[in-house]
């Protein structure tokens, strides 16, 4: 069986730190280690996050229920992986989603307290752990792109004008239609054919220049 040195040393975290300063590491700072059963759940969605967790051996999915109640699984973690980077600084520290174990795992656990010194102490550790959260950042930047890029002209002004409204039955678009079409990647007459069917509809109201009231606030939720 190999030593958490050696399981530590093949993780992205710790990748180019070299086994004497690990070991080193491993003597200064308080850690945890947790062992996992198949299905076991390692987080629920909204648990708040103080720590990050290194996977030395095994896998963890991530889950989340969509609007029809369905399980959505957005993420695989593949050993030497870690989980919680972006979670565990910031004002909204909670998990975003459901996270369990798929096999037999191996967790190294570190709080936020030992993971700020070490990261100030370590520019190997610091540079690893920003590259993570970037490359995470990424992943799902594309992600949300792509699912975007998925849907009907409607699917993605009903979006557009739900993030636009901040509860408030006014909304004023930031974009001429002829801006939001390119935004969207769709012709202006198309869009406009939408926000013409929602103001004979009764869905919106039209009262200025890019300017609209939501008739409507259940359409748009």
């Amino acid at each position: 069986m190999k030593s958490i040195v050696e399981l530590l040393k093949n993780t992205f975290l710790f990748n180019g730190v070299d086994e004497k300063e690990i070991k080193s590491i491993l003597k200064r700072y308080q850690y945890s280690i947790a062992h996992h059963n198949p299905n076991d759940i390692i987080r629920f969605r909204g648990d708040h996050i103080n720590e990050i967790y290194v996977i030395l051996e095994g896998f963890l999915v991530t889950e989340m229920l969509n609007n029809s109640g369905e399980i959505a699984k957005l993420e695989r973690l593949e050993t030497g992986e870690v989980l919680a980077t972006a979670f565990i600084f910031g004002n909204h520290r909670q998990m975003p989603m459901d996270v369990l174990a798929k096999e037999e795992v191996t967790l190294f656990i570190l709080d936020k307290e030992n993971l700020v010194e070490l990261l100030t102490e370590n520019k190997i550790i610091m540079n690893n752990f920003i590259a993570d959260i970037s490359n995470r950042t990424q992943y799902f930047t594309k992600q949300i792109w792509d699912n975007f890029n998925n849907k009907t002209i409607a699917e993605k002004l009903n979006y557009y004008i739900k993030l636009q409204k901040n509860n408030t039955n006014v909304i004023t678009l930031s974009n001429s239609v002829k801006e939001l079409a390119e935004k969207f990647q769709v012709t202006r007459p198309s869009l406009s054919r939408i926000i013409s069917k929602y103001i004979k509809n009764n869905i919106l109201e039209k009262i200025g220049r890019n300017k609209y009231k939501i008739l409507s606030q259940n359409y748009f939720q």
